[in-house]
């Protein structure tokens, strides 16, 4: 799929909708879904589509902010399951394509520090980058300091596609400045979720690891 602003929002709409023949129609024939906490791996549009059609639960998204040029898209979106909307809901972000010719482009990873107005916002995650063999998604965070924190990404300085990467921060007072931290690794997903699944049981708690389930490596498994 493509990555401008209407596709992105239909590939929400479409699926909130359950209009499973339009949000197929998105969707290349050799889609692959990889799930990495369990190391789950779906291939092709039919599987994927069978996927989401059985997935338990009644749930529910809405898109918040999408960001969007030709190539690339990103959407926020707030997801509950049941009648939990409002307070109840928790929030998520798909970054659709990222590539090598905008790996030191900052635009859309700095669009992301206004989202501190947003309470319960946890960050937001990179399913894959282009030219990656392993299986490495990224973890978006956001820091708070009393100083300005100065960005990393540029030519000659830090890549959106490899190891870390720190966003310029905003200025909210003189001693108060958010901004963001992109980090590569095979358990950033992973983590991710567990930390959604602990916003949402209300056990939560910023700077603690939600569950020991969500680290490791392939590295570490091939030594046992």
């Amino acid at each position: 799929m493509g990555g401008d602003r209407e596709l992105v929002e239909q590939f929400i709409t479409s699926l909130e909708a359950r209009d499973w023949e339009a949000w197929a129609g998105l969707l290349d024939p050799d889609v692959v879904y990889e799930i990495p906490q369990s190391r789950e791996r779906i291939r092709g549009r039919d599987r994927y589509l069978q996927f989401n059609q059985e997935y338990p639960g009644d749930w529910h998204l809405r898109p918040k902010v999408i960001i969007a040029d030709e190539q690339h898209g990103v959407v926020w979106f707030e997801w509950h399951l049941g009648d939990r909307a409002g307070d109840g809901a928790d929030d998520g972000m798909v970054f659709f394509e990222l590539r090598q010719d905008s790996q030191f482009d900052a635009t859309a990873f700095e669009r992301i520090n206004s989202c501190i107005q947003y309470r319960g916002f946890l960050g937001g995650v990179v399913l894959r980058g282009e030219g990656h063999a392993g299986q490495f998604s990224a973890r978006i965070s956001l820091l708070r300091s009393e100083t300005p924190i100065e960005g990393t990404i540029g030519p000659g300085k830090k890549s959106l596609l490899k190891g870390s990467a720190m966003a310029k921060s905003l200025e909210v007072s003189e001693s108060l400045h958010f901004g963001s931290m992109l980090i590569w690794a095979e358990s950033a997903f992973s983590q991710f979720a567990f930390d959604l699944i602990a916003m949402m049981q209300g056990t939560y708690r910023s700077g603690f690891l939600s569950s020991f389930y969500g680290m490791g490596s392939s590295r570490v498994e091939q030594d046992f």
